[in-house]
């Protein structure tokens, strides 16, 4: 204010155990990424290892990896439609990853003989979990602050790695490695979209510690309004992958995969890149084979734009992508006289308000186009 003093800047230490301090702490710590575990938690990761005692495991990573996104994709799905509070995603699957370590060394001590199946399930966490941001000075600045917040990807490494020299030690095979490395994208990925340029499939192939690629991984993207994934899953190839999605999309759906630019990969892969609390954020309503994926397809996203992946969909967000209004409005009016004797001017006009109206900077202009229908299907392979 004019005339007035300044007055020193306050500095708010969390350390310092002043109750006037806890409330803010509190919310700094949840913003940082934080979560205490909440009673149910306990309940609810003793339902996963009872799951994971219960099945026979497979042997390809691919396959430990979707069983294991089974079952904890269930159990976080009835979770997420319980009704409970202090559901934290990255949290209760490092919480998870912790309990299913202390489970494994358990059984190794008391020799129950279960310790194979929870190996597996230790294995699958450690192959899907997905890393959080660790470079960015905010997130250095929250790790100085709350050293107590861990990843739960370094975490299931770690719980991993113990496991495995403890079995090592006492000479138990357990049949499973690449686990350091995890899987790796091989090759350039392919995509397709819809005849309106609002839906799109991104698909990639991938493998374990440098083997041959034995699968391909797909991301069913709607970029109607905003760029939401409505699906996600493991394919034999791209083809089944192109056949899955079409049945998904509907008649508008395209019917030829093309080579992914990088700037693409990472627009479209955007809301899979994202860390930060904001970052998970549920609706409700989405499908229970959609949660089932909620780790994995985050991972592969990963996985395949690489380190530098986050900072490169940021900014494609932030780029209008330089392909204008042009290529939507013809597409849209060519549909449109494609079907009827005339493109009246007021529908031209109304087509220029819609495109024009609002800044919506971070999606491409291909996808700001409303289409004229819209198919309700979800992608049933995820």
């Amino acid at each position: 204010m004019a005339d007035e003093p300044d007055l020193p800047p306050l500095v708010l230490d969390f350390r310092s155990g002043k109750p006037e301090d806890f409330p803010l702490r509190e919310l700094a710590y949840a913003l940082a990424g934080g979560a205490e575990p909440r009673p149910w938690w306990g309940e609810s990761h003793q339902r996963i290892l009872a799951a994971a005692r219960a099945l026979t495991w497979p042997s390809r990573l691919v396959d430990v990896e979707t069983q294991a996104c089974q079952i904890v994709g269930g159990e976080f799905y009835e979770r997420l439609n319980s009704q409970l509070t202090g559901l934290h995603p990255p949290q209760w699957l490092r919480a998870l990853a912790e309990e299913t370590g202390a489970a494994l060394r358990a059984s190794v001590a008391g020799g129950t003989g279960d310790w194979p199946q929870l190996r597996a399930l230790l294995c699958g966490l450690a192959l899907t979990a997905p890393p959080g941001d660790t470079e960015s000075e905010t997130a250095k600045l929250a790790r100085a602050r709350f050293p107590d917040i861990k990843d739960p990807c370094m975490t299931a490494l770690a719980e991993a790695g113990k496991a495995a020299k403890l079995l090592a030690d006492r000479g138990l095979a357990s049949g499973i490695g690449h686990l350091a490395d995890g899987c790796r994208a091989a090759g350039d990925p392919l995509v397709a979209r819809d005849a309106y340029g609002s839906r799109f499939l991104l698909v990639a192939s991938f493998g374990y510690g440098g083997e041959a690629p034995d699968h391909w991984y797909a991301w069913d993207i709607d970029a109607c309004w905003i760029l939401t994934v409505a699906g996600a899953g493991v394919f034999g190839s791209a083809q089944d992958a192109l056949a899955e999605w079409q049945h998904a999309a509907g008649p508008a759906a395209g019917t030829a995969l093309s080579p992914s630019a990088p700037e693409t990969t990472a627009r479209l892969l955007a809301p899979c890149l994202e860390t930060g609390r904001l970052s998970d954020m549920l609706q409700g309503d989405e499908p229970r084979e959609l949660i089932r994926e909620y780790y994995r397809l985050r991972r592969r996203a990963r996985a395949l734009t690489g380190p530098a992946g986050a900072a490169a969909a940021s900014a494609a967000a932030a780029s209008p992508g330089g392909d204008g209004p042009g290529p939507a409005r013809e597409a849209f009016l060519g549909w449109y006289a494609a079907r009827h004797d005339d493109v009246p001017q007021d529908a031209a006009d109304a087509v220029d308000t819609i495109l024009q109206s609002g800044d919506r900077g971070h999606i491409p202009w291909s996808a700001r186009a409303m289409p004229a229908h819209r198919t309700g299907s979800r992608w049933r392979r995820a």
